[in-house]
């Protein structure tokens, strides 16, 4: 299963708005929701400059796909499967 990170903050509008989406999402795929003001070391880590963002990794551990801000829903689905 692919490792998602999801950088997400309370203030981000966009990230309130796909809220519903990843709670439901989170249900099928391994998505890790990082608050960017609660961890910001994992933040600087990843280079994170806007939210939303995704970064999906593999099994290593490595980033092979990276998408920042909001989606439909079908994308974001594109996206993980």
């Amino acid at each position: 299963m692919k490792r998602v990170l999801y950088f997400t903050a309370a203030w981000c509008g966009p990230c309130q708005m796909m809220a519903p989406m990843i709670a439901e999402l989170s249900a099928q795929f391994n998505i890790e929701k990082i608050d960017v003001d609660n961890d910001p070391n994992m933040s600087a880590q990843y280079s994170i400059r806007s939210i939303p963002t995704f970064i999906i990794l593999d099994p290593a551990g490595n980033e092979v796909i990276r998408k920042v801000g909001a989606m439909s829903k079908q994308a974001l689905l594109n996206l993980l499967v």
